[in-house]
């Protein structure tokens, strides 16, 4: 009977030493002790697209200009070269005023005029109207010398022309005196844009216009053109 208790606590007690052997941390022998790097996520990264290059723009073609000055009191601008009458004027420009030119030719200037729809118009090209010159710092040419007693050539003022005490066609503080459309002049001497004339209300003085053909003419214009002669049949 102690025989058998005996055996019994013997095997509990073998029992018990197995369970308690197997307890404690539980490792798995499979793993590996060496962590594992965490896989990074593959991001595809764009392929950068050249940019377009804008095509390019022809440039405008620049308009040559050359720049006058307005030399009388008022110039005329006009919507075609035809300077007698009224009804094609415009416009006008005034003493001082600067002027782009883009075209010259036989009697007028074509200018630039950004006014009332128009982009170009047209002004007399006559030399007592503008200048390249600044007109206020422009110099008078030497009074002339010639003698009031010699031979003169008759002209005619075609249009209202001023006479000057000094060949300096600018400014008002020079101006004798005003000569009428139709009224003739007594011509003494001609010099690169002037005449040298009589004085007509002073004996032996000299005075002096400009010698602008739209203003001064040689001939009569009272005087009509005769016709041509038919051809001989």
């Amino acid at each position: 009977m102690k025989r058998k208790r005996y055996l019994t606590v013997v095997v509990l007690f073998i029992l018990l030493a197995v369970i308690f052997s197997g307890c404690g941390d539980t490792k798995n022998i499979n793993a590996d002790p060496t962590p594992k790097a965490t896989a990074t996520p593959s991001v595809a990264t764009p392929t950068a697209v050249p940019a377009t290059e804008a095509p390019a723009t022809a440039a405008e073609p620049t308009l040559a200009t050359t720049v006058r000055y307005v030399i009388c009191d008022v110039l005329n601008v006009r919507a075609e070269p035809v300077f007698s009458g009224t009804d094609n004027i415009i416009g006008s420009c005034v003493y001082g005023e600067l002027i782009d030119v883009v075209e010259t030719g036989e009697d007028y200037y074509k200018i630039l005029w950004f006014e009332d729809g128009y982009d170009y118009a047209y002004v007399n090209s006559g030399v007592a109207y503008t200048s390249e010159e600044d007109p206020d710092k422009m110099e008078s040419a030497p009074l002339s010398t010639a003698d009031p007693n010699g031979p003169t050539t008759t002209m005619w003022i075609l249009s209202v022309t001023r006479l000057r005490s000094e060949p300096k066609f600018v400014g008002t503080e020079n101006i004798i005196c005003e000569l009428p459309a139709g009224e003739t002049i007594e011509v003494l001497e001609e010099a690169s844009n002037y005449y040298v004339v009589k004085w007509p209300e002073a004996e032996g003085q000299l005075a002096y216009i400009t010698n602008d053909p739209t203003l001064v003419s040689r001939t009569d214009p009272n005087l009509a053109t005769p016709a041509p002669e038919a051809p001989a049949t």
